[in-house]
């Protein structure tokens, strides 16, 4: 008889692994006959309502700062020069990895939660098939003005604002979302194709909401909605609570990235 312990062990290993290529926004395939404008308000609307409540009250509580609400910002036509850049040095994926910076940083604007000038922030990479970083290409893109040639940063630097993050923050939000042993989100990585497809939807600025999952089939079946059960058990399963982030367009929700772990 199989071992119900290993089967469901098996199960979480496979569906906390990073989804190599395009995956698309998980909004528009979550439900079976349904128009996806409806479906990404109510799903991405419940995972910020419930990080108010839960993982950013949370961080307050152990004062682990971060931006005002939660919310940070890229412009669009930064976004556009960094999928331009991604093209000409043939990166394959936009890697976003959670960091801490000060606020004070020369080159971003930011609004701490509380008075503390550390806070917790997104820096993005550019990496080739394989994952790995291209020639040192990490930027700080998110609530700034500056053009990208300045916003550039070398892999020690990044892996210093990493350790500050690991340091003071990943401990706290483990015990919020142990992950069967493995931890809260350390990184989101993005396909270029699927950048392409956000950029299609042309803004002044993309709206970041650093939130957390919400029981996705209890938001679908309380808004008499079909759930697609693929789509729910490939990204959403065993992953209520984690740490994720949801892209803001003034109009459309996105939720595109694969989270690590």
């Amino acid at each position: 008889m199989e071992n119900s312990n290993q089967t469901h062990q098996e199960t979480v290993e496979k569906r906390t692994s990073i989804a190599h290529g395009p995956i698309g926004n998980k909004f528009d395939i979550l439900t079976e006959g349904q128009e996806f404008i409806e479906v990404d308000h109510i799903v991405a609307e419940s995972f910020i309502s419930n990080s108010q409540k839960g993982m950013l009250q949370m961080m307050r509580e152990k004062s682990l700062n971060f931006n005002a609400n939660g919310i940070y910002e890229i412009k669009y036509p930064l976004l556009e020069n960094l999928f331009k850049k991604m093209l000409q040095i043939d990166a394959k994926y936009l890697k976003f990895s959670l960091v801490e910076i000060n606020r004070k940083n020369h080159n971003v604007y930011l609004q701490p939660n509380f008075e503390q000038d550390n806070l917790i922030y997104f820096a993005v990479s550019l990496e080739d098939e394989t994952e790995r970083t291209i020639d040192g290409h990490n930027y700080l893109i998110l609530n700034t003005d500056d053009v990208l040639e300045n916003l550039r940063i070398s892999d020690e630097t990044l892996t210093i604002y990493k350790a500050a993050y690991k340091n003071r923050y990943l401990n706290e939000l483990n015990k919020y979302f142990p992950n069967n042993g493995k931890g809260n989100t350390v990184t989101i990585s993005y396909h270029f194709r699927d950048l392409a497809n956000m950029l299609s939807h042309v803004c002044d600025k993309y709206l970041i909401y650093l939130c957390e999952i919400s029981d996705v089939m209890a938001v679908i079946k309380q808004n008499n909605l079909r759930l697609s059960m693929v789509v729910y058990s490939t990204y959403y399963e065993f992953r209520e609570k984690q740490l994720t982030m949801v892209v803001y367009s003034g109009e459309r929700y996105f939720d595109m990235g694969s989270l690590y772990p």
